[in-house]
C-alpha cells in the first residue's frame, strides 16, 4: 500500500538578526540605570533641602530666645534620618527664657523628633529621661512646675496649625500656686483633633 504524505505549508517565521535581543537588553539596562541614578540624586537633594529647613527653623527659634536674653543649651544636637526620614536628636536640653514677661524654663533628658520624608507634616516626638517645666510670670507670685518621665506624641500639622494630636505621657507631676496641693498621674493618654495654632 502506498502511503501518500500531504505536507501542509508552514508560516514563514521572521528572520532574526544576530544581536537584536542583546542590544535591546543593553538599552533597557542603560535606561533603568540612568533613571535610578536620577531618582537617587533627586531623593538625596530633597532630603538635604528638608533637613536644612528643619535645622534653620530650630536655629531661628534658638536665636530668638537668645536675642531676648534667654539661654539655650543642647547636648549633642544632631540631624539625621537619611534616606527615609528627617530626624532631630539631642541627649539633653536646657532652655531658659528671658526673665521678663512670661518667664519659663525647660530642662530634661533626651529628645527625638522624626518625620517621614514623604509625610513631613506628621511629626513624632519622643521625650525621655525626665523632663521638667517651670513657669513664673514676671511681677506675679504665680508659679507652675510640671514634669514627666516620658512622652511620645504624634502631631499632624497643616498650614502651621495643629490638625491632630495623639500623646502618651507617664510619670506626670504638677505643682502650682493655683492648686491647693500638687498631684501626680501615673500615665495619661491624649487624643484630639482641631485647628489650633501652636500659640493658641
Amino acid at each position: 500500500t502506498d502511503i501518500i504524505l500531504h505536507l501542509m505549508s508552514l508560516p514563514v517565521l521572521p528572520r532574526l538578526r544576530v544581536g537584536t535581543f542583546p542590544r535591546f537588553t543593553q538599552w533597557i539596562i542603560a535606561f533603568i540605570s540612568v533613571t535610578s541614578v536620577i531618582l537617587v540624586v533627586f531623593h538625596t537633594w530633597y532630603w538635604h533641602q528638608g533637613i536644612s529647613v528643619t535645622e534653620r527653623t530650630i536655629e531661628d527659634w534658638f536665636q530668638t530666645i537668645k536675642s531676648e536674653g534667654g539661654i539655650v543649651r543642647l547636648t549633642n544636637l544632631r540631624f539625621s534620618g537619611y534616606p527615609l526620614a528627617f530626624e532631630v536628636k539631642a541627649d539633653s536640653i536646657a532652655i531658659q527664657s528671658a526673665s521678663t514677661g512670661a518667664a519659663w524654663t525647660w530642662r530634661g533628658g533626651a529628645i527625638h523628633g522624626r518625620a517621614g520624608i514623604w509625610s513631613p507634616n506628621i511629626i513624632t516626638a519622643n521625650l525621655s529621661d525626665g523632663q521638667e517645666f517651670h513657669s513664673k510670670p514676671q511681677g506675679t507670685n504665680k508659679q507652675l512646675r510640671a514634669g514627666l518621665v516620658t512622652a511620645v506624641a504624634e502631631i499632624e500639622i497643616s498650614n502651621s496649625r495643629i490638625q491632630s494630636l495623639n500623646a502618651s505621657l507617664t510619670g506626670i507631676h504638677v505643682v502650682s500656686t493655683a492648686l491647693a496641693e500638687h498631684f501626680t498621674i501615673e500615665s495619661l493618654d491624649i487624643s484630639g483633633f482641631g485647628d489650633l495654632s501652636p500659640s493658641d
